[in-house]
């Protein structure tokens, strides 16, 4: 009677850590694709991320070039103002 209890108690018991397991090792496998879903999704934010710091460097390089067109301009047009006053000395400077 005893062995009885205690087979039927058995079977249920390792049928319970049969269960735990299937469900850990479903559990095990939904983490992996997680993990690889992840992953994937950690590489694309890194190129985007590479993507948009290249655009903004080049954004930069422009706005350099056209501070320095801008500052061209403007002392072209300062030379010509001293020129136009007969401030050579000035427009030499400049």
């Amino acid at each position: 009677l005893i062995l009885g209890i205690t087979g039927i108690f058995g079977f249920v018991g390792l049928r319970d850590i049969g269960s735990i397991k299937k469900e850990y090792q479903t559990e095990l496998a939904a983490l992996k694709n997680l993990k690889i879903e992840f992953e994937s999704k950690s590489k694309e934010f890194d190129l985007e991320k590479q993507k948009v710091d290249e655009e903004f460097k080049l954004i930069i390089k422009e706005n350099q070039e056209q501070n320095n067109r801008i500052k061209v301009i403007e002392l072209r047009d300062k030379t010509y103002s001293a020129l136009r006053e007969n401030n050579l000395i000035s427009a030499l400077e400049l």
